[in-house]
Protein backbone atom coordinates (compact mmCIF):
# COMPACT_ATOMS: atom_id res chain seq x y z
CA UNK A 1 0.00 0.00 0.00
CA UNK A 2 2.97 2.43 0.77
CA UNK A 3 4.36 1.54 -2.53
CA UNK A 4 0.82 2.09 -4.20
CA UNK A 5 0.62 5.69 -2.39
CA UNK A 6 4.09 6.58 -3.02
CA UNK A 7 3.67 6.08 -7.51
CA UNK A 8 0.99 7.63 -6.95
CA UNK A 9 2.37 10.88 -5.53
CA UNK A 10 5.26 10.63 -8.07
CA UNK A 11 2.84 10.49 -10.95
CA UNK A 12 0.57 13.68 -9.43
CA UNK A 13 3.77 16.15 -9.21
CA UNK A 14 5.11 14.60 -12.64
CA UNK A 15 1.73 16.26 -14.02
CA UNK A 16 2.39 18.78 -12.01
CA UNK A 17 5.61 19.54 -13.61
CA UNK A 18 4.04 19.14 -17.51
CA UNK A 19 1.16 21.25 -16.31
CA UNK A 20 3.66 23.97 -14.82
CA UNK A 21 5.88 23.85 -17.96
CA UNK A 22 3.01 23.52 -20.67
CA UNK A 23 -0.29 25.66 -18.94
CA UNK A 24 -2.23 24.79 -22.55
CA UNK A 25 -3.19 22.50 -25.04
CA UNK A 26 -3.61 24.08 -28.53
CA UNK A 27 -5.33 22.35 -31.28
CA UNK A 28 -3.00 21.83 -34.28
CA UNK A 29 -4.38 22.83 -37.28
CA UNK A 30 -2.55 24.92 -39.57
CA UNK A 31 -3.52 26.87 -42.55
CA UNK A 32 -2.54 25.70 -45.86
CA UNK A 33 -3.03 21.93 -44.32
CA UNK A 34 -5.77 19.56 -45.13
CA UNK A 35 -6.74 18.30 -41.68
CA UNK A 36 -5.40 15.58 -40.39
CA UNK A 37 -7.89 13.17 -38.34
CA UNK A 38 -6.12 9.81 -38.08
CA UNK A 39 -5.15 10.87 -34.49
CA UNK A 40 -8.83 11.81 -33.39
CA UNK A 41 -8.49 15.49 -31.37
CA UNK A 42 -5.15 16.51 -32.14
CA UNK A 43 -3.43 19.21 -30.06
CA UNK A 44 0.09 20.28 -29.04
CA UNK A 45 1.76 21.07 -25.55
CA UNK A 46 2.12 24.91 -25.50
CA UNK A 47 4.05 27.43 -23.32
CA UNK A 48 1.35 30.61 -24.38
CA UNK A 49 -2.10 30.51 -25.20
CA UNK A 50 -1.43 31.39 -28.88
CA UNK A 51 -3.57 29.75 -31.59
CA UNK A 52 -0.96 27.52 -33.80
CA UNK A 53 -1.10 29.45 -36.69
CA UNK A 54 0.41 32.52 -34.67
CA UNK A 55 3.29 30.32 -33.51
CA UNK A 56 4.15 29.06 -36.75
CA UNK A 57 4.13 31.99 -38.43
CA UNK A 58 6.76 33.17 -35.30
CA UNK A 59 9.32 30.60 -35.80
CA UNK A 60 8.61 30.12 -39.56
CA UNK A 61 9.55 33.84 -39.79
CA UNK A 62 12.66 33.53 -37.40
CA UNK A 63 14.01 30.69 -39.43
CA UNK A 64 13.84 32.73 -42.78
CA UNK A 65 15.34 35.19 -41.75
CA UNK A 66 18.59 33.88 -40.47
CA UNK A 67 18.67 31.70 -43.74
CA UNK A 68 22.57 32.54 -44.78
CA UNK A 69 23.41 34.71 -42.04
CA UNK A 70 23.29 33.05 -38.60
CA UNK A 71 23.45 29.77 -37.01
CA UNK A 72 20.06 28.11 -36.05
CA UNK A 73 19.98 24.90 -35.05
CA UNK A 74 16.43 22.64 -35.14
CA UNK A 75 16.30 19.26 -33.63
CA UNK A 76 13.35 17.07 -33.48
CA UNK A 77 12.72 15.09 -30.63
CA UNK A 78 10.43 12.02 -30.18
CA UNK A 79 10.06 8.50 -29.07
CA UNK A 80 13.44 7.58 -30.74
CA UNK A 81 15.28 10.22 -28.87
CA UNK A 82 13.40 9.78 -25.72
CA UNK A 83 13.63 6.07 -25.40
CA UNK A 84 17.75 6.30 -25.91
CA UNK A 85 17.82 8.67 -23.22
CA UNK A 86 15.27 7.56 -20.55
CA UNK A 87 14.90 3.45 -21.46
CA UNK A 88 12.20 2.16 -23.53
CA UNK A 89 9.00 3.20 -22.02
CA UNK A 90 5.18 1.17 -22.19
CA UNK A 91 2.90 3.12 -24.60
CA UNK A 92 -0.10 4.35 -22.30
CA UNK A 93 -2.95 3.81 -25.29
CA UNK A 94 -5.57 1.91 -24.92
CA UNK A 95 -6.17 -1.41 -27.09
CA UNK A 96 -3.45 -3.10 -26.38
CA UNK A 97 -3.57 -6.68 -26.20
CA UNK A 98 -2.08 -8.84 -23.48
CA UNK A 99 0.81 -10.36 -25.34
CA UNK A 100 1.74 -6.98 -25.98
CA UNK A 101 1.65 -5.47 -22.43
CA UNK A 102 3.90 -8.58 -21.28
CA UNK A 103 6.06 -7.74 -24.25
CA UNK A 104 6.53 -4.16 -23.07
CA UNK A 105 7.60 -5.34 -19.91
CA UNK A 106 10.07 -7.44 -20.84
CA UNK A 107 11.52 -5.08 -23.29
CA UNK A 108 11.49 -1.95 -20.59
CA UNK A 109 12.88 -3.81 -18.36
CA UNK A 110 15.68 -5.28 -20.61
CA UNK A 111 16.56 -1.80 -21.89
CA UNK A 112 16.41 -0.18 -17.65
CA UNK A 113 19.01 -2.52 -17.43
CA UNK A 114 20.84 -2.02 -20.48
CA UNK A 115 20.70 -6.11 -21.43
CA UNK A 116 20.34 -5.00 -24.83
CA UNK A 117 21.45 -2.85 -27.63
CA UNK A 118 19.07 0.13 -29.10
CA UNK A 119 18.14 0.61 -32.91
CA UNK A 120 15.81 2.55 -34.13
CA UNK A 121 13.02 3.21 -37.33
CA UNK A 122 15.79 4.23 -39.15
CA UNK A 123 18.65 1.44 -39.25
CA UNK A 124 20.67 2.99 -36.12
CA UNK A 125 22.02 0.61 -34.02
CA UNK A 126 23.67 0.98 -31.03
CA UNK A 127 25.79 -1.37 -28.97
CA UNK A 128 25.12 -1.61 -25.14
CA UNK A 129 28.22 0.74 -24.53
CA UNK A 130 27.56 2.82 -27.29
CA UNK A 131 24.01 3.26 -25.56
CA UNK A 132 25.71 5.21 -23.06
CA UNK A 133 28.26 7.23 -25.45
CA UNK A 134 25.33 8.28 -27.44
CA UNK A 135 23.54 9.45 -24.39
CA UNK A 136 26.54 11.32 -22.94
CA UNK A 137 26.65 13.09 -26.62
CA UNK A 138 23.07 14.09 -26.92
CA UNK A 139 23.12 15.64 -22.83
CA UNK A 140 26.35 17.50 -23.58
CA UNK A 141 24.80 19.15 -27.03
CA UNK A 142 21.30 19.65 -25.47
CA UNK A 143 21.88 22.26 -23.72
CA UNK A 144 24.36 24.22 -26.33
CA UNK A 145 21.30 23.47 -29.12
CA UNK A 146 18.48 25.17 -26.76
CA UNK A 147 20.30 28.45 -25.81
CA UNK A 148 21.12 28.92 -29.85
CA UNK A 149 18.26 27.28 -31.05
CA UNK A 150 15.06 25.14 -30.80
CA UNK A 151 14.10 21.93 -30.05
CA UNK A 152 10.75 20.19 -31.83
CA UNK A 153 9.57 17.93 -29.28
CA UNK A 154 6.95 15.12 -29.46
CA UNK A 155 5.28 16.83 -26.37
CA UNK A 156 1.42 16.01 -28.26
CA UNK A 157 -1.92 15.15 -27.34
CA UNK A 158 -3.60 12.51 -29.39
CA UNK A 159 -6.66 10.52 -28.62
CA UNK A 160 -4.62 7.12 -28.83
CA UNK A 161 -2.03 9.18 -26.16
CA UNK A 162 0.52 7.78 -28.57
CA UNK A 163 3.96 9.24 -26.87
CA UNK A 164 2.22 10.13 -23.29
CA UNK A 165 4.37 8.03 -21.74
CA UNK A 166 8.14 10.03 -22.12
CA UNK A 167 6.27 13.52 -21.76
CA UNK A 168 6.81 13.50 -17.80
CA UNK A 169 9.81 12.06 -17.92
CA UNK A 170 11.43 13.76 -20.52
CA UNK A 171 10.23 17.13 -18.97
CA UNK A 172 11.61 15.89 -15.58
CA UNK A 173 15.47 15.15 -17.90
CA UNK A 174 15.34 18.20 -18.95
CA UNK A 175 14.91 19.96 -15.70
CA UNK A 176 18.03 17.82 -14.02
CA UNK A 177 19.74 19.04 -16.80
CA UNK A 178 19.27 22.42 -16.28
CA UNK A 179 17.35 23.64 -19.84
CA UNK A 180 13.75 25.73 -19.21
CA UNK A 181 11.49 25.22 -22.38
CA UNK A 182 10.68 28.87 -23.31
CA UNK A 183 9.07 30.15 -26.31
CA UNK A 184 12.30 31.11 -27.94
CA UNK A 185 13.34 27.01 -28.13
CA UNK A 186 10.70 24.94 -27.80
CA UNK A 187 8.18 24.47 -30.99
CA UNK A 188 5.69 20.96 -31.81
CA UNK A 189 7.64 18.47 -33.29
CA UNK A 190 5.52 19.09 -36.95
CA UNK A 191 6.15 22.80 -37.04
CA UNK A 192 9.60 21.24 -38.66
CA UNK A 193 7.32 19.74 -41.59
CA UNK A 194 5.07 22.31 -41.70
CA UNK A 195 8.11 24.70 -42.72
CA UNK A 196 10.01 22.25 -44.95
CA UNK A 197 6.84 21.56 -46.72
CA UNK A 198 3.84 23.86 -46.54
CA UNK A 199 2.80 27.27 -48.08
CA UNK A 200 6.70 28.81 -46.31
CA UNK A 201 9.00 26.82 -48.48
CA UNK A 202 9.64 29.16 -51.08
CA UNK A 203 10.71 31.66 -48.63
CA UNK A 204 13.15 29.44 -46.80
CA UNK A 205 14.45 28.03 -50.57
CA UNK A 206 14.19 30.34 -52.86
CA UNK A 207 17.13 31.09 -54.79
CA UNK A 208 19.27 29.75 -51.59
CA UNK A 209 21.90 27.33 -51.87
CA UNK A 210 20.89 24.73 -49.61
CA UNK A 211 23.29 21.40 -48.17
CA UNK A 212 21.86 18.60 -47.32
CA UNK A 213 23.70 16.19 -44.65
CA UNK A 214 22.99 12.46 -45.60
CA UNK A 215 24.85 9.12 -46.45
CA UNK A 216 26.09 9.38 -50.01
CA UNK A 217 23.74 7.24 -52.90
CA UNK A 218 24.20 8.53 -56.32
CA UNK A 219 20.14 8.30 -57.44
CA UNK A 220 19.30 9.23 -53.91
CA UNK A 221 20.87 12.45 -54.13
CA UNK A 222 19.68 13.27 -57.71
CA UNK A 223 16.20 12.75 -56.44
CA UNK A 224 16.61 15.31 -53.12
CA UNK A 225 18.27 17.86 -55.86
CA UNK A 226 15.29 17.56 -58.15
CA UNK A 227 12.84 18.21 -55.68
CA UNK A 228 14.67 20.78 -54.02
CA UNK A 229 15.18 22.63 -57.31
CA UNK A 230 11.65 22.13 -57.99
CA UNK A 231 11.09 23.95 -54.58
CA UNK A 232 13.15 26.81 -55.73
CA UNK A 233 16.23 26.25 -54.51
CA UNK A 234 19.51 27.85 -56.83
CA UNK A 235 21.98 25.06 -55.39
CA UNK A 236 21.99 22.07 -53.80
CA UNK A 237 25.56 20.31 -52.65
CA UNK A 238 25.60 17.14 -50.36
CA UNK A 239 27.98 16.39 -47.17
CA UNK A 240 28.37 12.81 -46.90
CA UNK A 241 27.17 11.16 -43.33
CA UNK A 242 26.91 7.41 -42.70
CA UNK A 243 24.17 5.98 -43.36
CA UNK A 244 23.47 4.91 -39.33
CA UNK A 245 26.12 6.27 -37.23
CA UNK A 246 25.64 10.05 -37.41
CA UNK A 247 25.73 10.08 -33.56
CA UNK A 248 29.57 9.15 -33.74
CA UNK A 249 30.53 10.96 -36.97
CA UNK A 250 33.12 13.95 -37.89
CA UNK A 251 32.34 15.98 -40.48
CA UNK A 252 34.04 19.26 -42.52
CA UNK A 253 31.74 20.82 -45.17
CA UNK A 254 34.94 22.04 -47.71
CA UNK A 255 32.54 23.83 -50.33
CA UNK A 256 33.93 27.13 -52.04
CA UNK A 257 30.67 28.20 -52.12
CA UNK A 258 29.22 28.93 -48.89
CA UNK A 259 25.28 27.80 -48.62
CA UNK A 260 22.61 29.41 -47.11
CA UNK A 261 21.18 26.85 -44.90
CA UNK A 262 21.98 23.04 -44.16
CA UNK A 263 19.27 19.96 -43.85
CA UNK A 264 20.30 17.26 -41.76
CA UNK A 265 19.07 13.81 -42.07
CA UNK A 266 21.14 11.37 -39.60
CA UNK A 267 17.67 10.26 -37.46
CA UNK A 268 18.89 10.65 -33.83
CA UNK A 269 22.17 11.33 -34.98
CA UNK A 270 21.42 14.13 -36.51
CA UNK A 271 22.31 16.98 -33.78
CA UNK A 272 25.77 15.41 -33.70
CA UNK A 273 26.30 16.54 -37.25
CA UNK A 274 24.51 19.96 -36.62
CA UNK A 275 26.58 20.98 -34.02
CA UNK A 276 29.23 20.64 -36.23
CA UNK A 277 27.86 23.21 -38.69
CA UNK A 278 27.99 25.77 -36.57
CA UNK A 279 30.77 27.11 -37.91
CA UNK A 280 28.73 28.02 -40.91
CA UNK A 281 26.31 30.55 -39.49
CA UNK A 282 23.35 29.45 -41.19
CA UNK A 283 19.63 27.39 -39.55
CA UNK A 284 21.03 23.79 -39.74
CA UNK A 285 17.47 21.70 -39.32
CA UNK A 286 17.06 17.98 -38.80
CA UNK A 287 14.76 17.44 -41.59
CA UNK A 288 13.79 13.69 -41.33
CA UNK A 289 11.33 12.12 -43.38
CA UNK A 290 10.71 15.45 -45.46
CA UNK A 291 14.18 14.34 -47.45
CA UNK A 292 12.46 10.76 -47.94
CA UNK A 293 9.52 12.09 -49.50
CA UNK A 294 11.69 13.96 -52.27
CA UNK A 295 12.72 9.78 -53.10
CA UNK A 296 9.51 8.66 -52.56
CA UNK A 297 6.40 11.21 -52.74
CA UNK A 298 3.88 8.34 -51.64
CA UNK A 299 5.84 8.92 -48.19
CA UNK A 300 3.72 12.34 -47.66
CA UNK A 301 0.77 10.63 -46.55
CA UNK A 302 2.06 8.91 -43.55
CA UNK A 303 2.32 11.83 -41.37
CA UNK A 304 0.59 15.15 -40.80
CA UNK A 305 2.41 18.61 -42.37
CA UNK A 306 3.87 16.60 -44.97
CA UNK A 307 1.83 17.73 -47.99
CA UNK A 308 -0.80 20.72 -48.63
CA UNK A 309 -3.63 21.74 -49.99
CA UNK A 310 -2.38 24.67 -52.06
Amino acid sequence: MIRDLARRALRNTAGNRGRAVFPHDIDFSLRGFPPWTQYGRFAFRSVTTAAADTQFDAFATRVIAATGKSYLPIYRMADGEFSLLLGYRRPRGVGRSLRARAKGVLVEGASRLRLRGFGTMWGERFSRAEILRARDRLAELLPALCNDGVVAAYFMHREDRWGDEYVEPMLRWFEQHGIALTERNYVPFYFVYALLNGPRRHELFGGRHVLVATFAESRRNEAIRKGLIATGAREVSFLPISRSRAMFDQVHHAGDDKPDIALVAGGIGAINIIAQLANLSIPAIDCGITIECFIEPNRRRERPFLSTDV
